[in-house]
């Protein structure tokens, strides 16, 4: 009898945290190693979630007992570091651009006191101290999250004292 065709699919990248399935192909018995981080080591498409890059070989067995292995690697990727700027401080009726770094997109939480949510550095304008949260995603979909708090100091009360009536020339 021939060999089976074991595929064990192209290497992929996961985010740290994350799973994603395997897909085997080319036998009716199917055996991953290591079986670390996998949901069914004896399944074609187990889903996989390791803490650290893992090359994974598949061996598959075919009705006869006639036995290929393959590998493939899944490559498992750091969550992005949100990271935002110096505290900041702003006066009642003021605004603040605030800002955000280290991803390639970003999306900050449903909020009336911000010029955008899909930016680095919207403006904001709080009438109470505020702390936002924005999520930031890389180029591989990896997500992570920061906080960004704008407080926000009241206006002293004024006051007039005294007579407020003068004389000409005074």
């Amino acid at each position: 009898h021939p060999l089976p065709t074991a595929n064990a699919g192209a290497d992929i990248y996961v985010c740290i945290g994350d799973s994603k399935p395997l897909q085997g192909t080319g036998g009716t018995i199917y055996s991953w190693s290591p079986a670390t981080a996998l949901s069914d080591p004896n399944s074609d498409a187990p889903f996989a979630n390791p803490t650290d890059t893992t090359i994974y070989i598949l061996t598959v067995t075919d009705n006869f007992g006639c036995k290929d292995k393959d590998s493939m690697q899944v490559n498992v990727l750091n969550l992005p570091t949100i990271t935002s700027g110096a505290p900041y401080n702003i006066c009642d009726n003021d605004t603040i651009q605030v800002s955000v770094a280290g991803a390639t997109s970003y999306l900050w939480n449903e909020n009336n006191t911000l010029s955008a949510l899909n930016i680095p550095n919207p403006l904001a304008y709080p009438s109470i101290t505020t702390t936002y949260i924005v999520v930031g995603t890389d180029d591989y979909g990896c997500k992570n999250d920061t906080t960004v708090t704008v407080t926000v100091t009241p206006l002293p009360p004024t006051n007039i004292e005294g007579n407020p009536s003068i004389c000409k020339g005074e």
